[in-house]
């Protein structure tokens, strides 16, 4: 039987022996007093019959404040994005740059063909999407299309359109995430090769009149995938449903329901089952835009050995620094991008591009350089989707105060959600005061995460708070990590 919230709590406030540096008599009595206003709050919204670890470290000292359960294995959601984005800072660097680049392989005759193939090489980047560059989902696509035509003067290639995302392991959805979530934007398949987010979104509006099919668009605009419209338009308001759905094992999209004839366009989000010929299908179709005949296929570039060893000849590449990648991945908790880095880690650092080989540098990273206790941390994959993760509230303290010292860590520490910003924590903790608090959030079913910084004064506390077994939903413990950030700040 686990020991209760209270006895965990009194523990910590009578084992000062165990913190680096011995707190004088008032500020230990201070800090028992911060433990059990901590216990409080957890009562006060439900929480004593959950799972909770919670653990809050003075960053000069290293002095332990509040530690409840700080061991216990859980569910981190989420907050799993910190063990593979703090890997990659420290063993990439947060300038690292994430490149694709287009390629040729063959020659350009004089008569514009180009005897050979195109190729597109994935290094691993999430970011070639509409939210990096204003002007369409597919501007940039269509930027290397007008390359080939008006700089290359090409017209025509006699070859294939090859997707080489051989950087990472076959594109495939991680065998533990649910399988409800499969077609939901945020289980895009990871991809080496990756575009829009490996999404398509789209876009439902209501016909000219009840009865008439409801309008539906693609974007980017792409034959990649087929669409089946079975919604109609309504005059009635209760009738406003719509459902945007595909199969797990095909392309095809599904749009059903009834949309309101006075109602605004619906952006809907669908993963994309093959993210390296998505990309692939929608540039072919740029370079068809501007005049470019591909009589070859639109392929992967074939693994078992075959594909042709001849060298290619760079023509355009797109780069994006880890840092910014890295921001949009805590900040907004965006899974792809996890994914995306947790793989790159594999790759480039002796492990096979894939979950299992990046999370085998994260756990050597975490257990070899950054404190974390030796099986403390489970990752199954690198956002925290998977349900099979496990961490514990002191091993996400120990990695936060790791990276507090060294020097990719501000680079950490501002890739993380502050409330009133963009981010997860946008809505939350708005009264706080400008640079209080920097955290990752995490969210599943029956699960609740927060995890970072807060500035208190003068000094900095680095915290961890998960939740599991929350049966009346994750709002309770999202209260009370609120409350619990507010009594921190305050201290």
């Amino acid at each position: 039987m686990r020991r209760s919230a209270a006895a965990a709590i009194a523990a910590a406030a009578l084992l000062p022996a165990l913190a680096p540096l011995v707190a004088a008599p008032a500020a230990q009595a201070d800090d028992a007093a911060l433990a059990r206003e901590v216990e409080a709050v957890l009562g006060k919204h439900g929480l004593e019959h959950a799972s909770v670890g919670l653990v809050v470290v003075d960053l000069a000292t290293g002095q332990r404040l509040v530690a409840i359960e700080p061991d216990r294995s859980l569910l981190p959601a989420s907050s799993a994005k910190l063990f593979t984005t703090a890997t990659a800072l420290a063993k990439l660097g947060a300038d690292h740059q994430l490149r694709t680049v287009l390629a040729r392989r063959g020659t350009i005759g004089a008569d514009g063909v180009l005897r050979g193939d195109l190729v597109v090489i994935g290094g691993g980047d999430p970011s070639l999407s509409g939210r990096f560059y204003r002007d369409g989902q597919d501007s940039l696509l269509d930027a290397w299309a007008a390359i080939v035509a008006e700089a290359l003067g090409v017209t025509e290639v006699t070859g294939d359109l090859v997707a080489d995302d051989r950087l990472f392991e076959p594109a495939r959805p991680d065998p533990t995430w649910e399988k409800g979530d499969l077609t939901k934007w945020y289980a895009a398949v990871p991809s080496a090769l990756s575009f829009n987010d490996n999404c398509l979104d789209v876009v439902v509006g209501p016909g000219a009149a009840p009865g008439d099919p409801a309008t539906v668009t693609l974007r980017p605009a792409t034959g990649y995938a087929p669409v089946r419209n079975d919604a109609t338009t309504t005059a009635s308001e209760r009738e406003h449903v719509i459902s945007i759905d595909r199969r797990a094992s095909g392309r095809e999209i599904r749009v059903g329901g009834r949309v309101l004839t006075s109602a605004r366009p619906y952006t809907g989000y669908v993963t994309v089952p093959e993210p390296g010929i998505f990309l692939a299908t929608v540039l072919r179709e740029a370079l068809e835009r501007h005049g470019v005949a591909v009589n070859g296929e639109v392929r992967l570039a074939r693994r078992d050995g075959s594909e042709p060893k001849t060298p290619t000849v760079p023509i355009a590449d797109y780069g994006h620094r880890l840092d910014a990648t890295v921001g949009i991945c805590n900040r907004r908790s965006q899974n792809l991008y996890a994914e995306c880095i947790l793989r790159l880690v594999g790759a480039k650092h002796g492990e096979a591009g894939s979950a299992a080989g990046g999370s085998a540098v994260v756990t050597r990273f975490l257990e070899t350089e950054a404190g974390v206790a030796k099986g403390a941390v489970h990752l199954q994959d690198g956002s925290g989707l998977s349900r099979e993760n496990r961490t514990s509230a002191a091993a996400l303290v120990a990695l936060l105060t790791h990276a507090h010292g060294q020097p990719w860590g501000e680079s950490f520490r501002a890739s993380l959600a502050r409330p009133g910003k963009s981010g997860t924590l946008k809505k939350r903790l708005r009264e706080l005061p400008d640079g209080a608090l920097s955290a990752k959030t995490g969210t599943l079913r029956d699960t609740s995460a927060l995890a970072g910084y807060v500035t208190a004064g003068d000094r900095e506390l680095a915290f961890a708070f998960l939740g599991n077994g929350l049966k009346g939903g994750v709002g309770a413990a999202r209260r009370a990590q609120d409350e619990v950030v507010r009594l921190l700040v305050g201290r």
